[in-house]
């Protein structure tokens, strides 16, 4: 089946998705939000964006299946190990030195291995007891999955062994994190782009979201991220998302991929 629509259709599905789910598909960088959706309406026979939004408006769990399809959940533990070794001695350690409990904010967690990252991190530092994980995202399926934490073999294959055999669990074919692990991490969700934000946060992270979002939502939610934290906390993004002037946020680059609030 041939694609025939445009702009105008583009903008009234943006339109109905924000009213139905209270998403906005328009912060997106929108040539590549239209290819996705563009995929999906051929693979399953819309011709045009006016029928699917109509499908959506008649069939609610179609909404779920389209926020599922178009959801940027593409996650994996200790993605892009070098930061993650900035994290475990820099960043961590320099946190953990406070007196009281550390927040951390997992921000867009898909199915949560970021997460759960975070925690086992913290517990390789003997500080998962004075640790609390706040893990948020606008997608319930991909939360439901990340509470569930039952990891296949491929999907844990970036953990060490020793970690591995140390903090999961296995069951059948599946890994699960420890309840010590998982008790550390809750999961809500949350709207970048609509819900307001925590308070008090000592490390915020948030890695490759930021390279799918037009710049002035960025700017939006990098505003709102320099907001959350306290003086000396730590925000670590992806490793393609740069901040060119950091200070403008009351910000200061530590490393290529953490940033400090001043």
């Amino acid at each position: 089946m041939e694609f025939v629509d445009g702009n105008e259709g583009y903008d009234k599905l943006v339109a109905g998705v924000l009213h139905l789910t209270g998403v906005d598909l328009g912060a997106y960088k929108q040539r590549q939000m239209q290819r996705r959706l563009q995929a999906y309406l051929i693979g399953r026979g819309y011709p045009s964006y006016e029928h699917l939004l109509l499908a959506l408006q008649r069939e609610p769990d179609r909404v779920r299946q389209l926020m599922d399809y178009i959801g940027i959940n593409v996650t994996e533990f200790f993605r892009d190990s070098r930061p993650w070794q900035v994290l475990k001695l820099q960043v961590l350690p320099q946190l953990l030195q406070g007196p009281g409990s550390l927040s951390i904010w997992s921000a867009a967690c898909a199915t949560g291995q970021e997460a759960y990252s975070l925690a086992l991190t913290c517990n390789q530092l003997n500080g998962l007891h004075r640790v609390h994980i706040l893990a948020t995202d606008v997608d319930e399926g991909a939360l439901a999955t990340a509470a569930a934490a039952h990891y296949t073999a491929k999907e844990v294959k970036g953990i060490p062994t020793e970690m591995l055999d140390r903090d999961f669990v296995q069951a059948g074919e599946y890994y699960i994190p420890s309840p010590r692990v998982r008790r550390a991490v809750r999961f809500a969700r949350h709207n970048l782009l609509a819900d307001p934000y925590p308070a008090a946060i000592d490390l915020i992270v948030c890695r490759n979201v930021l390279i799918y979002l037009k710049d002035e939502t960025k700017s939006r939610i990098i505003s709102g991220f320099a907001g959350s934290l306290k003086p000396g906390g730590y925000l670590f993004l992806g490793g393609t998302e740069h901040l060119n002037q950091p200070a403008s946020y009351g910000l200061e680059r530590l490393e290529l991929h953490f940033y400090r609030k001043v």
